[in-house]
């Protein structure tokens, strides 16, 4: 018996012909919600984004139906961008217009406490409003009360420079801090502070904060070596990385061979303790 639609078991090809095409979707989808952020910073109006994805996604979906071959997965993918290129200019668009709680005491001297990571804080009770620390480094990290003058964020003072605005707004902040003075730190005495003091008990001071930047990740009080590094460009080198991470993990991987494919799992602990550290 001849099988229908050229060979095969009966209704294989026309199955094969409804199948939907393979597309990485989460690619397009960030790629349309970019689009829409974009369209929304240069000022594009909803109506005309909207249109413009609506056509869009029904050409798409028009050349899919086509099952032209090659053409079908782009179909597929220019219809999910089209669909998702609004909600990237909605999201921007609230992003924006998000209040600024600190507005009204910029260049007003203040006390605020909070969450601190030595770079920002976290202010209590402003629901997730946070400033960047200047110089950073100078708070410790932890529950901390600092006093100092509020500013506004700078944008880029440069084409293409470092935009402190965009990066602070990102985080969920507008304003900047010039710590004066630490009122109130927490009080140090879990395993992080013991592994601590023994790492620097015999050193220097200029070396064991040195050591605490590049075992512990802690930057507080080295604003003046770390300026010295960077204009050595070897500023990366106090940030841990994936690079210490690496290290870490080749070193239990070759000290652990002899367990087999076992010692991956100790591995990965080993990476997933080292980033809780940090």
């Amino acid at each position: 018996m001849t099988a229908p639609f050229g060979g095969g078991p009966p209704g294989k090809e026309l199955l094969r012909s409804f199948a939907p095409a393979f597309v990485p979707w989460p690619i397009p989808a960030a790629a349309g919600i970019a689009l829409g952020v974009a369209a929304h910073a240069v000022g594009a109006p909803f109506v005309l984004v909207a249109f413009g994805a609506v056509l869009a996604a029904t050409v798409a979906v028009a050349v899919r139906l086509d099952r032209s071959g090659p053409a079908a997965p782009l179909a597929v993918a220019a219809t999910v961008a089209a669909l998702l290129l609004p909600i990237g200019w909605v999201r921007h668009a609230q992003r924006e217009a998000r209040p600024e709680p600190l507005a009204p005491i910029l260049g007003a001297q203040v006390e605020l406490s909070g969450r601190s990571d030595g770079r920002l804080l976290v202010i209590d009770g402003l629901g997730g409003e946070t400033v960047a620390l200047r110089p950073s480094g100078r708070v410790p990290r932890g529950p901390v009360r600092v006093q100092g003058v509020l500013e506004a964020a700078e944008g880029a003072r440069v084409p293409g420079g470092f935009d402190e605005r965009a990066w602070l707004r990102r985080r969920d902040g507008h304003a900047v801090l010039r710590v004066a003075r630490v009122t109130s730190a927490p009080v140090r005495s879990g395993l992080r502070d013991r592994v601590r003091a023994g790492l620097t008990s015999a050193l220097p001071p200029p070396e064991a904060e040195l050591m605490r930047a590049l075992t512990l990740g802690e930057r507080e009080g080295i604003a003046d070596l770390r300026d010295a590094f960077a204009r050595a460009g070897l500023a990366h080198l106090l940030a841990l990385s994936g690079l210490h991470l690496g290290v870490i993990a080749a070193a239990i991987g070759l000290a652990t061979a002899p367990l087999g494919p076992a010692r991956w799992l100790l591995v990965a602990a080993a990476a997933v303790a080292f980033a809780a550290w940090i």
